[in-house]
């Protein structure tokens, strides 16, 4: 009966994370580097070691594009956390209106598929949240988790991004990239 009860535990425990909230409890310790945006609309903890650069956009839906991005792995991947301030794709009026928009976009346009989505509690912000397992591209077999907030500004948004290739250090990596997208905030 104990044998049983130890196999039932180690399994249970063996379980790899996969939503969202077994993401942000699994333990993690790194460096960070804590990036302000050049307009001061945000800041960002990214870890350290990280590359990173902004692009200021004056024409376009993107107004600032922020991307912090990992040493390449072995397998020539690498992780990447991006942050858009930008209006809206097809000018919604609300973030709710946004979410469905960019549900369709995710469903129908992109190799991708999403796993999991929903309303974000993890933040100081109003938003929502998207897991997608991503196929092939520049970081191979990856998992991209993304959060879409209102910015302080109407019809204008944040939507903050994590990919994550698929390496033996998979679930830590993911659980730094989701530690440093919730140390994110906004300033105005």
């Amino acid at each position: 009966m104990s044998f049983l009860f130890i196999l039932i535990l180690v399994h249970s425990c063996a379980k790899n994370p996969t939503s969202l909230e077994d993401f942000t409890k699994t333990p993690v310790a790194y460096s960070k580097n804590k990036i302000e945006a050049p307009n001061k609309d945000f800041s960002i903890v990214i870890p350290t070691g990280w590359s990173h650069n902004f692009i200021t956009q004056s024409n376009g839906k993107i107004l600032l594009d922020f991307k912090a991005t990992s040493q390449t792995y072995k397998n020539g991947f690498h992780d990447q956390i991006s942050i858009q301030k930008m209006k809206s794709f097809n000018d919604s009026k609300d973030l709710q209106s946004e979410i469905k928009y960019i549900t369709n976009i995710l469903k129908n346009h992109f190799d991708s598929n999403i796993i999991e989505s929903g309303e974000i509690k993890i933040l100081d912000y109003k938003g929502y949240y998207f897991i997608t397992e991503i196929t092939k591209g520049e970081f191979g077999k990856a998992t991209a988790i993304s959060f879409v907030l209102e910015a302080t500004e109407k019809e204008v948004f944040y939507n903050l991004i994590g990919i994550v290739s698929k390496t033996n250090e998979f679930d830590d990596n993911m659980a730094i990239v989701i530690d440093c997208l919730k140390l994110f905030r906004i300033k105005n």
